[in-house]
């Protein structure tokens, strides 16, 4: 498929863009029939074979395997290297408490990382007595944005882990992976990347970018079921971040060499078969590149249409499949509502206060428009 523009699947098979525009990828996307079809031929072969039989184990250990394998073809690195995860918050927290911390130790984040990071951070750094560094990233760039990184973890002295979004989930600013992964590497730091708004959305090559750890979710911009996700771990560092919870599941692979020992139990695991469908219904719409440059020119559309009506857009967006913008004199909390009267989904930030409009390969230029009629009738 390389250098195919990049296509949707019929309207058909996706029920949730039915009658709307949607722009709320970003919160959770829309499944396409087949996947939808996937998880309920799964569902129907467990109870037809048995939900507990020797036949199921080995069905259970198939579909682990076979989402680990097409989590490595499509984002890079080993598929031993993934542990199945639920959502980003639990592969966070995975890295989280499986480092051997000390008192005294300090962890950063940034300025603009999702509530349920600061929260998962904030109850570690209370626990453990760590210290807590904010470095902010909002307001720079390149370099600048590097330089300020460097100048908090070299002087602090004790920074263990750098905790940040790949994509800033309020703006929809991509941050330079690859260079703040060299960077935390310079000095003895590991990197963990939140995924959440750039799996799907941005070209990506875990093992290019030379990433530390790296967590996503099934159900935002993959299109996949709620409850799937995972964690990437370099191989390098299998050995060295240890599991907190202990289940069953590594023993399906007969060892402990993989990011398997990070899962714990039982599942729903029909809803693989929905995540690797929707992965495959990606695929058979273009590569990865030909995805964004339609994500960037419906993006670009909007962002220019909506600067010409007035309204203000966040500063960084523009680089991702997320833009955020401020109507003047409105409540974004009630502007939400009024939109959806009309068809038309978008979700409101706290911080900065503005709308945040999710532009997926998915949208067409007629959602863009709806979505510009339905914001300049209330200007």
């Amino acid at each position: 498929m390389k250098n195919k523009a990049a296509q949707s699947l019929p309207a058909k098979h996706y029920p949730g863009l039915a009658g709307k525009a949607y722009f709320n990828f970003g919160g959770q996307g829309v499944m396409s029939q087949p996947s939808l079809d996937a998880i309920f031929e799964a569902y129907q072969y467990v109870q037809r074979e048995g939900p507990f039989s020797s036949k199921m184990f080995s069905w259970i250990g198939q579909q682990l395997n076979d989402t680990k394998e097409l989590f490595a073809a499509v984002f890079g690195g080993s598929a031993h290297c993934f542990a199945l995860t639920q959502n980003v918050t639990e592969a966070v927290n995975i890295v989280l408490w499986g480092l051997n911390w000390q008192a005294g130790d300090s962890i950063m984040i940034t300025d603009c990382e999702h509530p349920g990071v600061v929260d998962a951070v904030n109850n570690l750094v209370r626990r453990l007595k760590l210290n807590l560094i904010e470095v902010a990233v909002q307001s720079l760039d390149g370099q600048e944005l590097v330089d300020s990184i460097e100048k908090q973890i070299s002087k602090d002295g004790r920074t263990r882990l750098f905790v940040f979004s790949h994509v800033l989930w309020n703006s929809g600013k991509v941050l330079p992976l690859k260079e703040i992964n060299n960077l935390c590497r310079q000095y003895g730091v590991l990197a963990l990347a939140d995924g959440a708004q750039s799996a799907g959305v941005l070209p990506l090559s875990l093992r290019d970018y030379d990433s530390d750890f790296y967590a996503f979710t099934g159900q935002k911009w993959l299109c996949g079921p709620e409850g799937t996700g995972a964690l990437y771990v370099k191989e390098s560092l299998l050995g060295k971040l240890e599991p907190t919870y202990m289940g069953w599941r590594h023993h399906l692979h007969g060892s402990e060499r993989g990011a398997e020992k990070y899962e714990i139990a039982t599942s729903s695991f029909p809803l693989l078969a929905g995540l690797r469908t929707a992965l495959k219904c990606h695929q058979e719409a273009g590569d990865d590149r030909s995805r964004y440059v339609k994500i960037m020119a419906n993006l670009n559309y909007l962002k220019s249409s909506l600067e010409e009506l007035g309204v203000q857009t966040v500063a960084g967006a523009g680089a991702s499949g997320l833009l955020s913008f401020k109507v003047p004199g409105k409540n974004h909390n009630q502007l939400v509502t009024d939109l959806e009267s009309d068809g038309v989904y978008v979700r409101s930030i706290p911080e900065p206060d503005c709308l945040r409009a999710s532009i997926h390969y998915l949208t067409e230029s007629d959602d863009v428009d709806r979505l510009l009629a339905a914001v300049k009738k209330r200007l």
